[in-house]
């Protein structure tokens, strides 16, 4: 997304041993080093990381951006996981702490949030941006032109999801008390099996629904071979297909975010998936022989980066037999922007699906649990009513308040709905925009 909007990221490295979280001496030492910086993009909790910021680690990221030589920083928050907190006996609690509470945080934080995952609606596409007019109104004015507005009937269910939140907030009611308690079996289960695995390291889960593996020990300087040498696998990359051809098991490689021997679980499935797809994890692992690699290292085999397709403006003269790269040149940016690894490993499942063939995906991340029933039926009634048509371009008046009163009880957080909140199709463009209204240099802080 920073590529398409002319930006370039710069990576912040974060390290395993510390759950991927950010470290603020690391942090500003990227900062002093890349002057062009604009922007620090902070997904919190974390995907893919599945790992959470307490607000001790918060106020340690406000405090270096607070320095005078800092203070031009935007910080684009995406919370859209906040309500996927676990919490493990015998330690502290954990929560979630908005970013623009933070003192001094409030007027350049871009808050980010959405009913994907924690009203399970991520087909219904509703998110939304909280942060000052001057930020807003030309979101606003970009989603004009880019959508029009908001999926119609996925307001209708967002209102009755936010009114159900508010009622549980009234009355004292932990809305995701059950939701919470069966992810949290899944994921101590996961927890469970993974430490059974020889050499494999993982960011110990605590929040989302992600579990984010390292498998350095098994590809740096090293290659997988199997039992009758007819397959090398080179590193992460080539190790999810080769798990996905032999074993019928679906992960996304952490290619896809920027890390090269890394893996992305994610348990919004069934138990049954989750038990299936570890065994063949644990299974494919014991079945290769790991060799040093001789001759330099080793490189992807899975998918290879989308071609530049040439300069924007069409060369002279017009050929009628010449390739269409060459007819009509695409924008050179696409060039930048790799094909998603997870697209690829699904396209390969959904093939081995049509064969006939059961694929155990840990791959989706979309939660498995079904919204509540009322906001089924305000959707369902939505569509029978006919409210099909365009909405407000920033959102129905109704919704954006309810979003205004729950940020306010339960965040301390005020916004004028009329004028600082704007409703978006997912949480996703809503972080596109975001990143439009200014070509700044970004942060990605969930990459190792």
């Amino acid at each position: 997304m920073v590529k398409l909007t002319g930006g370039e990221p710069v990576i912040l490295q974060t390290k395993l041993s510390e759950g991927y979280l950010i470290d603020p001496v690391e942090l500003e030492k990227a900062l002093v080093a890349n002057p062009r910086i604009k922007s620090l993009m902070l997904c919190n909790p974390s995907n893919p990381a599945g790992t959470v910021h307490s607000p001790a680690q918060l106020e340690n990221i406000a405090a270096v951006l607070r320095k005078p030589q800092f203070r031009h920083i935007l910080v684009i928050a995406d919370e859209i996981y906040e309500q996927l907190v676990y919490q493990d006996e015998g330690e502290a609690k954990r929560e979630h702490q908005s970013f623009a509470t933070l003192p001094g945080m409030y007027e350049r934080t871009l808050t980010v949030n959405g009913f994907s995952k924690s009203h399970a609606m991520p087909g219904l596409r509703i998110g939304y941006l909280a942060a000052p007019k001057y930020f807003v109104q030309v979101c606003t004015k970009l989603q004009g032109q880019l959508t029009s507005c908001a999926n119609s009937v996925g307001q209708a269910a967002a209102v009755e999801a936010m009114r159900y939140e508010m009622e549980c907030v009234s009355q004292n009611e932990e809305r995701m008390t059950e939701t919470l308690a069966i992810m949290d079996a899944k994921r101590k289960y996961i927890v469970k099996r993974l430490q059974a695995i020889p050499q494999l390291e993982f960011a110990y889960p605590t929040s989302a629904f992600y579990v984010f593996l390292d498998l350095a020990s098994y590809f740096d300087g090293k290659q997988g071979v199997t039992a009758d040498k007819s397959e090398v696998v080179k590193d992460a990359d080539d190790y999810c297909e080769y798990l996905l051809r032999h074993y019928h098991v679906a992960l996304v490689p952490g290619s896809a975010f920027g890390v090269k021997n890394g893996l992305r679980i994610s348990y919004a499935c069934s138990m049954e998936t989750i038990e299936h797809a570890l065994d063949g994890l644990e299974q494919s692992l014991g079945a290769l022989t790991f060799t040093p690699v001789s001759g330099g290292a080793a490189t992807s085999s899975v998918v290879a980066p989308a071609s530049n397709g040439g300069a924007v403006v069409a060369r002279a003269p017009f050929r009628e037999d010449a390739p269409l790269t060459e007819k009509y040149p695409q924008n050179p940016l696409l060039g930048k922007i790799a094909a998603s690894k997870t697209v690829v490993v699904l396209g390969l499942a959904k093939q081995l699906e049509a064969e006939g063939k059961q694929v155990w995906s840990l791959c989706v991340g979309e939660p498995d649990f079904a919204p509540s029933e009322r906001v089924l039926k305000a959707g369902m009634s939505a569509m029978e009513q006919g409210k099909v048509k365009y909405t407000d371009v920033k959102g129905t008046a109704e919704l954006r308040t309810l979003i205004a009163q729950y940020l306010e009880t339960c965040k301390g957080l005020k916004y004028d709905p009329l004028t600082e909140i704007l409703v978006s199709n997912g949480a996703k463009q809503t972080v596109y925009q975001a990143l439009l209204i200014n070509r700044f240099t970004a942060i990605i802080y969930n990459k190792v």
